[in-house]
């Protein structure tokens, strides 16, 4: 099992006990390792991916600085503060807060823009993977049709450890 994934899961299983992070830390963490099991259509000829953040300043933040220096193959990987939902075509993959969430399904359906979200049955109007708390663990719902759709694959890896949503 890749290193990463293990750390991804160790997040995921530990999210109710671990009183050092906060909730906003573990999303940031979980966007992050969710976008390395993810491919797009044109990622190799990316110099920049662009992850963006709409509604949770607090998600932005931590992402900047623990991920800002990062990279995604090689292509660097730029935190993006979006500030409405114009701003999503920039981007190939964006954590939307759930107070947000409702309008980007229909902006983003058939466009390789990954949408990760907190947002109430987001993954069944469009959205392709939905943070969830489940017996007190933070846990993904992933839907493998709005992927092909939009012309994005998961990995085998980021499924198997998925619920997965039609």
């Amino acid at each position: 099992m890749p290193r990463q994934l293990i750390v991804f899961l160790l997040f995921a299983h530990s999210y109710a006990s671990a009183q050092e992070k906060t909730q906003k830390e573990v999303y940031a963490a979980m966007v992050y390792n969710i976008v390395k099991y993810v491919q797009w259509p044109n990622e190799g000829q990316l110099t920049e991916f662009t992850i963006g953040v709409l509604g949770d300043d607090q998600v932005y933040d931590l992402m900047s600085k623990v991920y800002g220096s990062k990279t995604k193959g090689a292509a660097k990987i730029v935190i993006k503060k979006l500030a409405g939902t114009d701003d999503i075509a920039t981007c190939q993959a964006v954590f939307i807060s759930e107070s947000k969430s409702s309008a980007v399904a229909s902006i983003t359906k058939d466009k390789p823009i990954l949408i990760i979200s907190n947002g109430k049955d987001l993954t069944k109007k469009g959205g392709h993977v939905n943070f969830i708390v489940v017996d007190g663990k933070l846990r993904f719902e992933l839907n493998p049709a709005n992927f092909e759709t939009a012309g994005l694959k998961s990995s085998s890896a980021l499924s198997s450890i998925a619920i997965i949503v039609k």
